[in-house]
């Protein structure tokens, strides 16, 4: 019966270790070089999940024939005795990783998406109600309305008020 052990590398890749007698059976060009998972053994070994690290103490076992690292799971344990343990079965062989093909989507399984809609042409006249002249509507042409606009700080800009001066000044020349 052979055993297989699952992970996800931290690219995204998921993969698959498994003993040397049943790497036979795995596509060789699909192999992951024992450097690379040497990177991989620490951080799933001492990291947050669990999961791995029990199926790299289950792998141990498998290689080594023994249950005394059962209790010892402190990192420190863990990064002293196991990880050099597990890095010499990768590179001698008796564990080898290979990497799963990506699921292949189907292309008709999603409707190809359609263009957004162009937006709407903005009316030329509104109705409003003339609150001065009893509720009544009045229709309002855009094209003589003048709005504010709008600086870079999203408030309405400011027109350079004319204070008068250069004025006052042309006035007091003419007289």
């Amino acid at each position: 019966m052979s055993v297989r052990w699952r992970f996800r590398t931290r690219f995204g890749d998921d993969v698959i270790v498994v003993r040397d007698w049943d790497a036979r059976h795995e596509d060789a060009a699909r192999r992951v070089p024992a450097l690379f998972l040497r990177f991989e053994l620490r951080n799933w070994l001492v990291g947050r999940d669990d999961g791995y690290r029990r199926q790299l103490l289950e792998m141990h076992q498998h290689d080594r024939g023994n249950l005394s690292h059962w209790g010892m799971t402190s990192p420190g344990y863990l990064v002293q005795r196991v990880l050099p343990e597990l890095e010499e079965a990768f590179e001698r062989g008796r564990f080898v990783a290979f990497k799963l093909p990506r699921p292949v989507l189907r292309s008709d399984l999603f409707p190809p998406e359609e263009a957004p809609a162009p937006p709407a042409a903005a009316p030329e006249q509104v109705e409003i109600v003339n609150p001065v002249m009893d509720g009544t509507m009045v229709a309002l042409d855009l094209s003589e309305v003048e709005l504010p606009v709008e600086s870079d700080e999203g408030e309405a800009a400011e027109e350079p008020e004319d204070d008068g001066a250069a004025g006052d000044a042309e006035t007091s020349e003419a007289v």
